[in-house]
């Protein structure tokens, strides 16, 4: 999430693209919202989107290597997700008081939203007698972690109960397919709070995530990119068979359409996109077109480094759809969301760059000081 000078050393390139697209597939699919076209153009997003952030997120997962590095990295990860997902949270309940100033003492207001922010599940609910909001596209932000910890928690169990690599891949694997399972029973017939149970559904794609770290991206990548293109249309087809009836995977509402199949479809199209920026990578370094593809290549880039903050613009862009929003015209609607969105995004990069620079000099200009002072003592 940094937007700072040191950033790019130990990034993935092609990691980073991957994400930058599907963000902006984020922005496009939340806009499609009926028609043929529109609904077909939403199912081919939905369909791997989401579950290509899990994956990606399990690709650039490091085991914890004992309970202590554990802990560290759950609360490290706590820092990153829960704090900007309550923040936003509690920015939307203000919004809400600003709107209606009884709110502020209404005892229904306040107990709906502590439930709310309690299942923190993307759409409504009934939990016995009780109605429960949906927390929106903030969801995500809170399975991301749930989902994190408990397969980091399986890894280091797993890990320490057996010694072989391939022993372990393949345990970590079963006991993954295992929680999905449950997770999309519970999802079916109880929900859980905090969006457990979809933590429990995503499992299978932290753990193909870091199946694909032994993925040869070399090795016949154009023939490996168009045959996942073709399984994924194949599992997209089975998986979404009418234009009109929305059945294709849609995890935040526990729609886990044809599992597995679902599941396949999201991890080829996953694997195609990131094998399309494995190919830009290269395309970059060719001397003959290498500066136009990089210039196309590089907002992608930046987007995909800095995906959180342009999630946490997106989920508050409900502010400006005056902006954005054509009545009839769902594909206007699109070109003027992303272009409204990413002009926020861009005036938020250049404060945080403008930040990061001032605090570097003020740092320097502490040292020479202090330098001094060394010197003259």
């Amino acid at each position: 999430m940094n937007f700072t000078k040191n950033t790019d050393k130990n990034r993935i390139k092609w990691v980073d693209f991957s994400k930058g697209v599907a963000m902006l597939l984020v922005v496009i699919a939340h806009t499609m919202q009926g028609g043929r076209y529109g609904s077909m153009v939403r199912g081919m997003i939905y369909s791997f989107h989401m579950p290509l952030f899990f994956i990606l997120s399990g690709f650039t997962m490091r085991p914890a290597g004992d309970i202590q590095s554990f802990g560290k990295k759950t609360l490290k990860s706590a820092k990153s997700l829960l704090i900007p997902a309550v923040l936003l949270y509690f920015a939307w309940i203000c919004i809400e008081i600003c709107r209606n100033t009884e709110n502020l003492i209404s005892t229904d207001f306040w107990k709906g939203k502590a439930l709310t922010l309690l299942f923190a599940s993307a759409s409504s609910t009934m939990w016995g007698e009780t109605f429960i909001a949906g927390i929106g596209m903030i969801w995500f932000f809170f399975v991301l972690f749930w989902g994190k910890v408990l397969y980091d928690a399986m890894q280091l169990l797993v890990g320490n109960m057996l010694r072989k690599e391939k022993s372990v891949q393949m345990l970590l694997l079963g006991s993954s397919l295992l929680f999905a399972i449950i997770g999309i029973v519970l999802g079916k017939y109880r929900w859980l709070p905090f969006s457990l149970d979809v933590a429990f559904g995503i499992q299978p794609f932290f753990a193909f995530g870091q199946l694909l770290k032994q993925f040869d991206w070399e090795h016949k990548s154009g023939m490996r990119m168009m045959l996942c293109i073709l399984i994924w249309g194949v599992c997209f087809f089975l998986t979404y068979p009418n234009p009109d009836d929305w059945t294709y995977l849609e995890v935040g509402l526990r729609r886990y359409s044809v599992f597995p199949i679902s599941y396949l479809c999201a991890l080829t199209g996953t694997v195609a996109l990131g094998v399309l920026g494995q190919y830009i990578g290269r395309w970059e370094k060719q001397p003959a077109f290498g500066k136009p593809v990089s210039m196309i290549a590089k907002p992608f880039y930046i987007i995909g480094k800095n995906s959180m903050y342009l999630l946490c613009i997106h989920i508050m862009d409900q502010l400006w759809d005056f902006i954005w929003y054509v009545e009839g015209h769902q594909f206007l609607s699109v070109a003027r969301r992303l272009g409204a969105d990413l002009l926020v995004f861009a005036v938020v990069m250049f404060i945080i760059r403008s930040f990061s620079i001032f605090r570097d000099r003020m740092e320097k200009q502490h040292e020479q000081k202090s330098s001094m002072n060394r010197k003259t003592a």
